[in-house]
C-alpha cells in the first residue's frame, strides 16, 4: 500500500549528493510520495543499509516494462530522488523501510554496478509558469479526480480532500498520477515532464480516460442489474399466477400440457429406461418457461 502525503519543506530542500546509490523497481514513485518498502536482495538491503548511516538519500528508477536487459540497462533515465524516514530489520533477514520522494533526478552515468549500483545523478527541475490556462488545468484535473474517487469503490473519499489541499499544481499532478490506473510506460512519461502544464496537459487525457471507463462500467453494470432484475420478476409473478391459479383451483394451458403429455406417458407402456427418460425430459419442460425457444422443439 502507497501512503502519500504534502512534502515537508525541509524534505524538498534537502541537499542531493552528486553521487548516490540506485535501488531498481517495478513502479514509478513520484516526489512527495511516502512508500514502504519490503527488501529481500542481499545487495539492496546491503545498499540501504550504508545508505541509512551516511546521507540516507537514494535513487529509485523504474525498470523498462519491454526489456530483456538487466540492471542498469533497463533501467529509466528519469527517476527520483528520496530520503530513508525508518529502516527494520525483520526476523528473517529481510528490510523494511519508508522512504519519501525528494525531487525528479536524472542519471549521468553509473560509476558502480558491484555490489549494488551507484549513479552520478543532477536534480531536475520543474518549470512552472503561473498563468490563467494552467491554473484552468489545474481545476480540471482536480474536478476529474474527484470525480474518479466517487465513482472507484477502492479509492477511499479522503483522496479527493487531499487533492484539494495540494500546495501545487505540479504536485497535484504527481499526487493524481499515483492514484489512477496507468500503466508504467504513461507513468513514466508523466514523471519525464519537467513542464507542469504539459505534465497536466498529459494528464488530463489519462484522468479523462479514466473516468470514461468508469462511467461504462457503472453504466453496464446498471444494465445488466435491469436485466436480472427483470428476469426475478417475472419469475415471481409466474409464481403468484400459478399459487393464484391453486387457490381457484384452476390450471394453466402450460400445466394442463404438461399434464396430458405424463398421461400419455403413463399409458404408453414404455420400457423402464426410455419411461425414465420421457419423465426427465417432462420434468425439464415442466421447468421451463412456455415462451423459451427450447420448449417448441
Amino acid at each position: 500500500m502507497k501512503i502519500e502525503q504534502p512534502m515537508e519543506p525541509r524534505i524538498s530542500e534537502l541537499t542531493i549528493p552528486e553521487i548516490i546509490p540506485v535501488i531498481p523497481g517495478n513502479d514509478v514513485i513520484y516526489p512527495s510520495m511516502i512508500v514502504p518498502m519490503a527488501i529481500t536482495e542481499e545487495n539492496i538491503i546491503r545498499l540501504v543499509d550504508e545508505a541509512a548511516t551516511t546521507n540516507k538519500i537514494v535513487g529509485l528508477f523504474a525498470q523498462r516494462p519491454d526489456s530483456t536487459s538487466s540492471p542498469p540497462g533497463n533501467l529509466y533515465r528519469v527517476g527520483t530522488a528520496a530520503v530513508i524516514l525508518r529502516m527494520l530489520k525483520m526476523p528473517d533477514g529481510s528490510v523494511r523501510v519508508f522512504i519519501q520522494g525528494i525531487c525528479r533526478i536524472g542519471i549521468i552515468d553509473f560509476v558502480q554496478t558491484e555490489p549494488y549500483l551507484r549513479a552520478r545523478v543532477g536534480r531536475i527541475v520543474e518549470k512552472v509558469e503561473k498563468t490563467p490556462e494552467l491554473e484552468a488545468l489545474r481545476q480540471n484535473v482536480l474536478s476529474a479526480f474527484q470525480k474518479i474517487v466517487a465513482s472507484a469503490p477502492n479509492l477511499p473519499n479522503e483522496l479527493a480532500i487531499a487533492a484539494m489541499n495540494m500546495p501545487e499544481p505540479g504536485s497535484l499532478a504527481d499526487f493524481v498520477a499515483a492514484h489512477i490506473n496507468l500503466n508504467p510506460q504513461e507513468r513514466q512519461e508523466i514523471l519525464e515532464a519537467e513542464d507542469v502544464r504539459v505534465r497536466l496537459e498529459k494528464l488530463m487525457a489519462l484522468v479523462n480516460r479514466e473516468l470514461e471507463i468508469l462511467e461504462l462500467r457503472s453504466r453496464i453494470q446498471s444494465q445488466a442489474q435491469s436485466v436480472m432484475d427483470k428476469a426475478q420478476r417475472e419469475f415471481f409473478l409466474r409464481e403468484q399466477l400459478k399459487a393464484i391459479q391453486r387457490e381457484l383451483g384452476e390450471t394453466d394451458e402450460h400445466t394442463m400440457e404438461i399434464n396430458e403429455l405424463k398421461k400419455k406417458v403413463e399409458e404408453a407402456n414404455l420400457p423402464p429406461e426410455a419411461k425414465k427418460e420421457a419423465e426427465q425430459e417432462l420434468d425439464r419442460l415442466a421447468k421451463m418457461p412456455p415462451h423459451a425457444a427450447e420448449y417448441t422443439t
